[in-house]
């Protein structure tokens, strides 16, 4: 019993040196591997380190190479607006350059106002209104704009052909009967219309327009009864009109973004707020004669109707925002008669292309309309003005001559500073091919001013 007792001591005796022979070995084997932990977690910090650094790097050059080009941080911009990238070191021009500034949203602040980004001013365009609108704002964003625009027109057009006015009277004239029978043609219209547009960015992608407008006509006329009296054109005062016009009212979508290529859509309504009642003194006198008629179609200050007028717009932006190309479909489609007329409708097709230098735009654009005739007739007005035989007052008493296809190119620039904008642009028709025989339209010429807010 004794020997068993001693063989089993020395079995744990000899376990427990063998168990504290093991500790520093176990010790020093775990101490490596922290040791060895240690090393890696050190070596991927300095990885990550230089990464870290490297990126900054890349940022830094970033923020000089966008600073240079008028870009700042959407945190300093005043509407939250996102920031454009110019090169592909901030992301990548190509893709945001048209897709971002589609919207017209990069707006830039600083103490002495606002900056455009370069490029945004295509879209912030104080000659343009109306239809011609073709971009969004961004939400929250508000913009005033206020245009004068005048037309002019010089003699008499049948078709694509001048009429001499002397060739334009009643009766007979040396027994030949008149091809063109009208007491009255008028050898000249001025229209000078003032516009007042304010705009408001409801989201990114639809802006609500509306257009108010006051308008002033002048029209010049000589009077030829043929050989019984030929012309008088002594105290024959012109025919004037003026006042409130129409209301128009618009909302713009857009429908979306793919690069560099944008499609915006348009509907628009007009309202008649214009007075169709305007009226005349009566040229043709005599006591059973009214002291005043209406005046013709052209010289009243609205139509009389409701209308719808829906765009589509497309156009595109460079990769460095220097050139904007575009095109627009648009209509005029009336809803309805008014005293048992209504204005004919038109389709217009334009086309244009920009080019920006800093803060200043030019462009050169097309403007095809096709307009068809008047619908029906107001009887008052046929009434006091129709002659019998064929003859009218006036050309611009008979609905059949209005309407037909004209083809104007136009020229403009602007120049943005902060967020203000100032145009002017200028036109000629190149093709006319008008229906009956009508006034010819000479020369366009639009200006407007517009600020940002």
């Amino acid at each position: 019993m004794e020997t068993k007792r001693v063989f089993k001591l020395n079995c744990c005796f000899t376990a427990v040196l063998t168990a504290v022979a093991t500790i520093p070995a176990v010790a020093a084997a775990k101490s490596n591997s922290t040791q060895a932990r240690v090393h890696t977690l050190e070596d991927e910090n300095a990885e990550l380190r230089r990464q870290v650094e490297e990126l900054q790097a890349k940022l830094r050059d970033a923020q000089e190479n966008t600073a240079k080009q008028g870009v700042v941080p959407a945190a300093a911009n005043p509407f939250a607006a996102k920031e454009v990238a110019r090169t592909a070191a901030a992301g990548g021009a190509k893709d945001k350059a048209a897709g971002e500034m589609a919207c017209g949203a990069q707006m830039a602040g600083g103490g002495s106002g606002m900056k455009m980004e370069p490029g945004s001013q295509f879209y912030f365009n104080p000659v343009f209104g109306g239809l011609d609108m073709f971009h969004t704002h961004p939400k929250g964003m508000w913009m005033a704009n206020v245009k004068w625009m005048h037309s002019q027109d010089n003699g008499l057009m049948a078709g694509t052909s001048p009429v001499n006015p002397q060739n334009v009277y009643t009766g007979t004239k040396n027994g030949v009967p008149s091809k063109y029978p009208y007491m009255m043609p008028a050898t000249g219209q001025t229209m000078d219309m003032f516009m007042f547009m304010p705009m408001y960015g409801v989201t990114d992608d639809l802006t609500l327009m509306a257009m108010i407008n006051y308008q002033y006509m002048s029209m010049p006329m000589v009077m030829n009864m043929g050989m019984r009296m030929g012309y008088m054109t002594e105290g024959m005062a012109p025919m004037d009109s003026g006042g409130l016009g129409d209301t128009q009212v618009d909302a713009i979508y857009k429908i979306g973004h793919w690069g560099q290529h944008n499609l915006t859509g348009t509907m628009g309504l007009n309202i008649p707020t214009g007075s169709t009642s305007q009226q005349t003194a009566n040229m043709m006198g005599g006591d059973n004669q009214p002291a005043q008629i209406l005046s013709p179609y052209d010289m009243q200050n609205g139509q009389g109707t409701v209308n719808l007028m829906p765009a589509l717009t497309y156009q595109w932006l460079s990769d460095d925002a220097l050139w904007n190309l575009g095109g627009q479909a648009s209509g005029v489609y009336h809803i309805g008669t008014n005293n048992g007329y209504s204005m004919g409708d038109s389709v217009t097709l334009s086309a244009w292309g920009q080019r920006a230098f800093g803060d200043a735009t030019t462009w050169l654009r097309a403007k095809y309309i096709n307009t068809a005739q008047i619908y029906g007739s107001n009887p008052n007005m046929t009434k006091s003005t129709y002659m019998g035989n064929g003859a009218w007052l006036m050309p611009d008493y008979n609905p059949q001559n209005y309407g037909g296809d004209v083809l104007n190119m136009l020229v403009g620039g602007s120049y943005q500073y902060h967020g203000y904008s100032i145009g002017l642009e200028g036109g000629i028709p190149v093709y006319q091919d008008l229906n009956g025989i009508q006034l010819r339209n000479s020369w366009y010429l639009n200006a407007g001013f517009q600020a940002m807010f």
